[in-house]
């Protein structure tokens, strides 16, 4: 997080952003006190609010923050590699990390942080992109390791992880896992005639079909829904 990242919404059905709002839907509460940990311009928060839940946020950017406040009851505006916002000790029924972690020089600590603001039976979704990705590994086959501006070789991203390793920072935080959601390669992004209700969206199901299939190969993203054991 040494700089603003500006991301956008992600509306494929098969997205991080999909499967997060997915996840809170499924938890059978209602109005969560929700802590949106890198909101942006609260593209999450919005669903979250929609859903009919209370929601805090955190963010960077100034400018997206300020977008934000409008699906939040709170936005602090902080860099989280130097400094983590007091907040009230077990307040949160839910703490999302959302593409968030793989920016920090130390999600570690960052994450148990935030901790002590979740309540004994509160839970946390966190996402990160698979590094492991097929393409990855094709590009390291043929001697390249090139940053990008977006994707899994983001040119701001400090972290990388691949399923296992994602899982054991997880558990080492003292969380236990209830649900792994993959996501696909996003051919739309790509290919827009391979979105939903596009001619093409049948090659975009069966990319996600094979990411389901073998997800430490063809898995782009995971996210992954733990509980806080108490």
């Amino acid at each position: 997080m040494n700089q603003p990242m500006r991301y956008s919404h992600k509306t494929d059905p098969y997205s991080s952003h999909s499967n997060i709002l997915k996840l809170v839907s499924s938890v059978k509460k209602n109005n969560l006190k929700i802590l949106d940990v890198g909101c942006a311009h609260g593209y999450l928060a919005r669903g979250f609010q929609n859903l009919g839940h209370e929601v805090i946020g955190i963010e960077i950017d100034k400018k997206a923050a300020q977008v934000a406040q409008d699906y939040c009851q709170q936005v602090f505006v902080c860099n989280l590699d130097l400094q983590i916002p007091k907040l009230e000790q077990e307040s949160f029924d839910l703490i999302v990390f959302g593409d968030i972690i793989e920016h920090l020089k130390n999600p570690a600590q960052v994450l148990n942080s935030f901790l002590p603001a979740l309540k004994r039976d509160g839970e946390v979704i966190i996402s990160v992109p698979n590094i492991a990705n097929i393409y990855v590994r094709l590009s390291l086959l043929l001697g390249k390791f090139d940053y990008a501006d977006k994707g899994i070789l983001d040119k701001t991203h400090l972290r990388f992880y691949t399923l296992k390793t994602f899982q054991k920072f997880v558990k080492k935080a003292g969380l236990k896992i209830k649900r792994i959601e993959t996501t696909p390669i996003p051919l739309p992004l790509v290919f827009p005639s391979t979105a939903k209700g596009k001619p093409l969206n049948f090659l975009h199901q069966i990319n996600y079909f094979f990411a389901k299939l073998w997800r430490t190969l063809f898995g782009f993203q995971f996210v992954i829904l733990a509980k806080k054991i108490s």
